[in-house]
């Protein structure tokens, strides 16, 4: 019997459960002793069974399964056999807190005791929980290239964290840089979604990531306040400018569809936009842009624009997109 079926246990409708087992053992006509060791359990847990106090393993059912030939409702539902826990250790908690308080004194003090043992010898143990947990460090390439422009745009380092922060409704968006992160580091992010803020987060907890992409030229904190720049290695190779010039044109770009009217006649045409704050970001947006021979003009004193038709589609030909969002108000 395959070891994963052991942590796993079926629930099944309300006295299906029961009907299940008695059906299996009349089929095999043996007494509760023997049909217990044919299952390899104790005599207590198949009677356990029997009155739904607990779920079955789902190790026995495929037994059942394979020996009689009766196959379990179809609306039996797995889960891990300890999935309970959690909830069940907040609720004894709060139940405990309730009634007893705060155990282990006041948390002021114990924070205080905390930090003078950490100054003291803390901070000098090589414990394996003290250290940074290990990461994929790709080379140099055209998708990590991609994603430093999407972090440029969208994204935020801090001391224990990157994220990405991106529009709930860009589903599609949300799992390519997912894979992305994935591919390149060998993390899968957390994903967080605030309803409030109609935001989803997509986040990476790994100190060494930062330190990694710091070291690829990328800054920690607010991004307007340091005037984050394109790292010089992706600015020397034209197939990395162009992948960081999607990343970051696919997070603070727009598809902007522009209507006007001449000699009683509507025309629309779409242009594509770029809004950023940080100076030195807009002009290397502007110099990529040039260097491709797509015409481009600071609309404003933070956003950049391609307005011709013939630019517009150009841009989709050479450099494209992997948001969604974009590629359907273009084609629409």
């Amino acid at each position: 019997m395959n070891k994963s079926f052991k942590n796993k246990r079926l629930i099944f409708p309300e006295n299906e459960q029961k009907l299940f087992l008695e059906r299996s053992q009349k089929k095999l006509k043996l007494n509760n002793f023997e049909f217990a060791e044919k299952l390899g359990v104790h005599p207590r847990t198949l009677y356990d069974w029997k009155r739904e106090k607990f779920s079955i393993s789902l190790e026995a059912v495929k037994k059942i399964e394979e020996i009689t030939n009766i196959k379990r409702s179809e609306c039996a539902v797995m889960r891990d056999r300890f999935a309970h826990t959690s909830q069940a250790g907040k609720i004894g908690g709060k139940n405990n807190y309730i009634k007893n308080g705060n155990i282990g004194g006041e948390p002021k003090y114990r924070k205080k005791k905390w930090r003078e043992w950490w100054n003291r010898e803390g901070k000098n143990l090589k414990l394996d929980i003290l250290q940074p947990k290990k990461i994929n460090k790709p080379c140099k390439c055209a998708e990590l290239a991609e994603f430093i422009g999407i972090l440029l745009g969208d994204g935020n380092l801090n001391t224990y964290q990157v994220s990405v922060t991106l529009d709930k409704k860009e589903i599609e968006y949300c799992k390519f840089v997912s894979n992305l992160c994935q591919k390149l580091f060998g993390i899968k992010p957390s994903i967080r979604t605030d309803q409030k803020k109609s935001a989803t987060s997509i986040v990476i907890s790994r100190v060494e990531l930062v330190l990694f992409l710091i070291k690829l030229g990328m800054k920690k904190g607010n991004k307007i306040t340091n005037q984050v720049d394109i790292p010089q290695w992706i600015k020397q190779n034209k197939k990395f400018r162009v992948s960081c010039l999607r990343g970051l044109i696919d997070t603070d770009g727009s598809i902007i569809k522009h209507t006007y009217s001449s000699k009683n006649k509507i025309y629309t045409y779409k242009k594509i936009g770029f809004t950023n704050r940080s100076m030195p970001l807009l002009k290397s947006v502007n110099k990529i842009l040039n260097s491709i021979d797509i015409k481009n003009r600071l609309a404003s004193r933070y956003d950049i624009r391609i307005e011709n038709k013939k630019y517009v589609e150009k841009y989709f030909i050479l450099v494209g997109s992997h948001n969604a969002k974009h590629c359907k108000k273009y084609t629409f």
